[in-house]
């Protein structure tokens, strides 16, 4: 018999979306918690504003004035000039004459951690900014730093065209200058001297700061869009990081590769399956299915020897492993030659009797424990419907009915009344009467009830519940049936992502 799952046919992709989709609260809440401390930030944040005046630089080159000839060529590199600019503005001297134009209320350091420079790339303007918590503070700033510079660049100027001048005096003192020199000199002293008049400046306070009427930080709507950004990579971060170092297996072939074992059934997730409703109320197509599969996988799994009784248990509590045993009973009822008994053998923590609503007070445990007990009289039938129902939504009954041996009350040595000559017999007899026994019992790797169980059904079944089992587990259980020469028959994948089956509705 061929065995089929449900596996992850979007390759990697569809692992990546499958991580995303189960870790997308851990994403959402961290892009939430992000934004949040962005805007609390924005909100306790002192305002800050921020005013520029504009600078226009226009170099005189003096040898051009004096001679007419541009002996100093201008910059080929205007990112380099912009640069020399805001150098120029930056100087600690032109910082002194903006504290002493505020009046000292600002020291040149203040005045230097509360502005900025920056130069056109396009064009010889230059920005000087100031901050300040007060918008007429911050227009102050500005305008007194760029006022200064062009008053420090004035004063360089005429400091430069009165060291030319005495220059140009002391060569005509010089003897032995014939008429054409001492022309040439006295000219170039009338330039000199009419410059000095004129004050020239080679940089220009082309606009004045004005006080800001919005602060320029903190931006909210910027400061949460970015700290929503940050949330969103932090919270993809976390979530890969979350799935790196959760073990639980999460698709059928997994299971597979896990245990070693052949998938032998997908039971898919299901409000029928819980608590053993779908016994009574029915179960969909697909559901039942499931069932039908695992029952004829059941049969023939070990070659032409039919498996008439079979174990089965789980990795770990909460995989479901009662849920699988009773809705294989059922389906096995529907379609097996010969009666159905389900035996519940998880004596410490049995939940079919309560999901049946049998008696707990006579079962197993009083069957092992008194001679005088019969299974005749402590089995209970249990029907699951005598007839197909597809009038409530596709919900199918399945026929026939099937016995069930509850758990008893709790006994201290379970183990040891499971290992019984006593349990022996009950099975080998049962095994006359009934055409298939099925057990539920307890995880091996928690309690060793489950040992004795395994020799002497004739195959083991392990359920494990997709996203639930992790891998260590399910490698130590393998290690621990190998240890006790128990070959399973195979898994049951619970638990498993629905399969589009067109054929589920058609036929028994």
């Amino acid at each position: 018999m061929s065995t089929t799952y449900a596996g992850n046919d979007g390759g990697d992709l569809g692992a990546l979306f499958g991580v995303l989709k189960r870790r997308a609260w851990i994403v959402v809440l961290t892009v939430v918690v992000a934004a949040v401390a962005a805007y609390g930030y924005t909100r306790i944040e002192h305002k800050t504003y921020t005013a520029c005046a504009q600078l226009l630089f226009e170099p005189l080159y003096l040898d051009a004035q004096l001679t007419g000839l541009p002996l100093q060529l201008p910059s080929s590199d205007p990112t380099k000039e912009g640069g020399t600019d805001v150098g120029l503005v930056e100087l600690p001297q032109v910082q002194d004459l903006a504290a002493q134009r505020l009046g000292n209320r600002y020291t040149p350091s203040q005045i230097k951690d509360n502005v900025s420079v920056s130069a056109s790339s396009s064009s010889n303007l230059v920005s000087v900014c100031g901050s300040s918590r007060n918008p007429q503070s911050a227009a102050l700033i500005a305008n007194a730093v760029a006022g200064s510079f062009v008053d420090y660049r004035r004063n360089q100027l005429v400091t430069t065209i009165n060291s030319a001048t005495n220059t140009v005096n002391s060569e005509l003192k010089q003897a032995g200058l014939n008429a054409a020199q001492i022309v040439i000199l006295k000219a170039d002293l009338t330039k000199l001297t009419l410059l000095a008049v004129d004050q020239p400046d080679d940089v220009q306070f082309v606009s004045q700061a004005q006080a800001p009427s919005k602060p320029s930080s903190p931006k909210t709507t910027l400061d949460v869009l970015i700290g929503a950004l940050l949330g969103l990579v932090l919270g993809f971060a976390i979530a890969f990081g979350v799935e790196a170092l959760d073990r639980r297996v999460r698709r059928p072939d997994e299971l597979e590769e896990a245990l070693e074992l052949p998938l032998l059934a997908n039971v898919p997730a299901s409000r029928a399956l819980r608590d053993g409703h779908g016994v009574a109320t029915g179960l969909s197509g697909a559901e039942a299915e499931a069932f039908r599969f695992l029952r004829e996988n059941l049969r023939y799994q070990s070659g032409e020897r039919e498996n008439r009784s079979v174990l089965i248990t789980s990795a770990a509590p909460g995989s479901g492993k009662t849920t699988v045993a009773l809705h294989l009973a059922a389906a096995a009822a529907a379609g097996t030659v010969g009666e159905v008994l389900l035996i519940e053998a998880d004596l410490r923590r049995p939940r079919l009797s309560r999901m049946l609503g049998l008696p707990t007070d006579r079962g197993l445990s009083t069957l092992l424990r008194r001679p005088d007990e019969t299974l005749e009289e402590l089995v209970v039938a249990v029907p699951t419907g005598s007839e197909r129902d597809l009038s409530r939504n596709g919900a199918e009954h399945l026929a026939g009915s099937f016995d069930v041996l509850g758990a008893g009350p709790p006994h201290p040595n379970a183990s040891e009344l499971l290992r019984s000559q006593r349990m022996r017999d009950l099975l080998h007899d049962a095994g006359q009467e009934y055409g298939l026994i099925i057990i539920d019992g307890p995880p091996p790797g928690f309690v060793s009830d489950a040992i004795p169980l395994m020799a002497h059904a004739d195959g083991v079944v392990v359920v494990a519940r997709v996203g639930h089992e992790r891998g260590p587990e399910l490698r130590r259980l393998r290690t621990e049936l190998q240890r006790h020469g128990v070959e399973p028959l195979g898994v049951v994948a619970n638990f498993s992502r629905p399969v589009n089956n067109p054929y589920a509705f058609i036929g028994r």
